[in-house]
């Protein structure tokens, strides 16, 4: 059915993609009757920050979501022909007296404004269990038990998330069991105590009308199915829970994303109702939620019936990437045009990629990619798909070799102004790393794909990048008689990770050494790649702009 009450924008969330309207406008295109608009409550300690909002202030956290609120709350105007609107937070609680004191203050400035609450819980012991598997196992090491961690991390998620719809009543509860996300085959029957706090969280949703979303974020995430799991789904259809749809979405590419999924699991779980929020008056025999400013009303009809799911329509919800999408089955696209010639890597093993140019023998040696000619010496960023670099400028990569270390293990440093109006030489904000070589992959001697980690206060953070593309002037005379043209240049792939989308980026060793029409081979190159992964972020390439002097 087409509802969700559950979305992010990368206007107003630093892991999220794409403008809020743009998600709006992608929710109507895709057939949404109501769609809720909830961005994450603000966050006033700097120990709360994730590593993607270092660059903030905890004072410009709430001013972002001033802004949001102004912004949603204008959208939902201008759209009300199109579709329902609603006006939301989701909510944390990593310390309790420090979170509640933010969120009453939160709502009451916003009392106004806001329609209802997304009630979510995303720490144990005030450390993120959502973000990457080693901060999940920090969270579980950090609590003592006499039995296994992992019980014990799942009995303080579902204390706190008591104690959250206990004392706000959220009309909405946010992915039940997030605790699972790194364990979802975990059997919490198996654990009576932790069990029973399941039972009682659910019966207290209940009591005073919440839906309890079933969200398809976890898809994405590795899961086979949505929020929650089948044995707390099936709880909850036991004592009479009201279930609702959420696609808990980052970005428009995400808009409804692995609906079709969500559809087959209720269906095989017979789940008869669909339940979503209303403003309040606007439905006689709708159920009036505790704040007073939306109503909980059952999907009209038979769900399942809707022109939403018949496949074949413009509206049918789309799925993630497949593996294939990732790593096809081609072997290296090979793109000429006049002027030039470029060999991009398809996203698997680099392995044996030694293909033909066209109708030419020239040959592409990934697994001898020649790090001496890429290290010791700074690249600027000259094109981007990834949204980080928006409204940024000056931004530059260095990589050097580490002592004591091989010599395809690199230091990393990133530099950029945060503002387009900061003056050319004022001073850079910094991103350190380290980058290590994932040869476990291909078995090479010298491999094209490394892990990135940083340093410093982004230490918590990761990511896995590789070259697929370059021209560089170690193989202008090589011993395979290749003879390249024009100026050297690098392609990079970010793989997608939990907090940040999947992106491209494009260097160059000044920034005016590509000229337009050579930038314009180059992404259509990217467009025409094997994977639909890399080809769909060509779209999204922009021009990032130099001024140093």
């Amino acid at each position: 059915m087409p509802i969700s009450l559950h979305s992010h924008s990368g206007q107003f969330c630093k892991h999220a993609t794409d403008t809020l309207e743009s998600v709006i406008q992608t929710a109507v295109e895709r057939g949404f009757i109501s769609y809720g608009l909830t961005e994450h409550m603000p966050r006033d300690r700097p120990q709360d920050l994730y590593p993607e909002e270092s660059e903030l202030d905890p004072s410009e956290l709430a001013e972002q979501f001033d802004r949001f609120i102004a912004e949603a709350c204008r959208l939902k105007l201008l759209y009300s022909p199109k579709i329902s609107l609603l006006v939301g937070v989701e909510t944390e609680l990593i310390d309790q007296s420090n979170t509640f004191d933010l969120l009453d203050r939160t709502l009451s400035r916003h009392q106004d404004n806001l329609d209802y609450l997304v009630g979510s819980v995303h720490h144990v012991n005030q450390i993120p269990i959502d973000f990457d598997k080693p901060l999940f196992d920090q969270a579980v090491l950090s609590l003592e038990s006499t039995g296994q961690p992992i019980y014990s991390l799942c009995e303080r998620y579902f204390d706190a998330q008591y104690k959250l719809i206990d004392r706000y009543r959220p009309e909405v509860i946010g992915h039940f069991d997030l605790c699972l996300l790194f364990n979802p085959d975990l059997n919490l029957q198996a654990e009576p105590t932790v069990w029973a706090k399941i039972e009682r969280n659910i019966k207290l949703a209940i009591s005073y009308g919440a839906l309890i979303e079933v969200n398809s974020a976890s898809i994405r995430k590795g899961w086979s199915t949505p929020y929650p799991s089948q044995p707390i789904l099936k709880l909850i259809i036991s004592l009479g829970g009201r279930l609702t749809l959420s696609d808990d979405s980052h970005g428009l590419d995400r808009v409804g994303l692995n609906y079709n999924k969500s559809f087959e699991y209720l269906k095989s779980n017979h789940v008869s109702t669909l339940w979503y929020l209303v403003p309040a008056g606007e439905d006689k025999s709708s159920i009036l939620q505790p704040r007073g400013k939306v109503s909980a009303v059952p999907l009209p009809g038979n769900w399942w019936e809707h022109p939403f799911w018949s496949h074949g329509t413009s509206n049918n919800p789309p799925t993630a990437p497949s593996s294939s999408d990732y790593c096809p089955d081609l072997k290296g696209n090979l793109t000429s045009s006049p002027s030039i010639s470029i060999e991009l890597a398809s996203l698997n093993s680099q392995q044996n990629q030694d293909t033909k140019q066209n109708e030419t023998d020239d040959k592409f040696k990934w697994n001898n990619f020649p790090t001496d000619r890429f290290t010791n010496q700074t690249w600027f960023v000259i094109s981007s798909s990834l949204p980080f670099w928006k409204n940024k400028k000056n931004v530059t990569i260095s990589y050097s070799n580490l002592d004591n270390e091989p010599s395809n293990v690199l230091y990393d440093l990133v530099e950029y102004h945060s503002n387009l109006t900061d003056p050319p030489n004022s001073k850079r904000k910094r991103l350190e790393g380290i980058d290590r070589p994932k040869l476990e992959l291909h078995g090479a001697d010298q491999s094209v794909e490394w892990r990135w980690r940083g340093k410093g206060i982004m230490k918590l953070l990761s990511s896995d990048w590789k070259v697929i593309g370059y021209s560089l002037s170690s193989l202008r005379n090589d011993d395979g008689g290749r003879h390249a043209s024009g100026p050297d240049w690098v392609i990079t792939f970010f793989r997608q990770t939990l907090f940040t989308p999947a992106g491209i980026d494009i260097y160059a060793r000044t920034p005016s050494a590509l000229t337009d029409p050579f930038k314009g081979q180059l992404i259509q190159a990217l467009r025409n790649h094997p994977s639909n992964v890399v080809s769909s972020l060509a779209n999204s390439m922009f021009d990032i702009p130099h001024d140093l002097t």
